[in-house]
């Protein structure tokens, strides 16, 4: 997986899904990057991978997301977050009927 936010901005996401971007690391002077995400009920999840440059972390604003990363697989519902380490590989999904809504952070931007 590429870093969310790429240091021109672009944005890269499994899924095709259409992030909101609040900030870009050219915005930050490449200190993070933020962007929202809505992952529709049931949506099956990105694909395994990892981003060797910088941590990923996501803070849920609503719903429930399950994240795994490295060897463990938890459940976080609005207001909690997680952040995963550098190279260490992750995938989320939504193993709910209802939509839920991440803050995505890049670290660094």
């Amino acid at each position: 997986m590429k870093d969310l936010l790429t240091s021109g901005g672009d944005v890269a996401l499994a899924g095709a899904l259409a992030p909101v971007v609040l900030a870009t690391a050219a915005s930050t002077g490449g200190l993070y990057g933020l962007a929202t995400v809505t992952l529709p009920p049931h949506y099956p999840g990105s694909p395994l991978g990892s981003v060797a440059s910088g941590a990923q972390g996501c803070y849920v604003l609503g719903g429930t997301l399950a994240l795994t990363y490295g060897t463990s697989t938890v459940t976080l519902d609005r207001g909690c977050s997680v952040l995963v380490p550098p190279g260490v590989a992750f995938s989320y999904w939504n193993p709910t009927a209802a939509p839920t809504v991440v803050l995505l952070i890049s670290l660094p931007g």
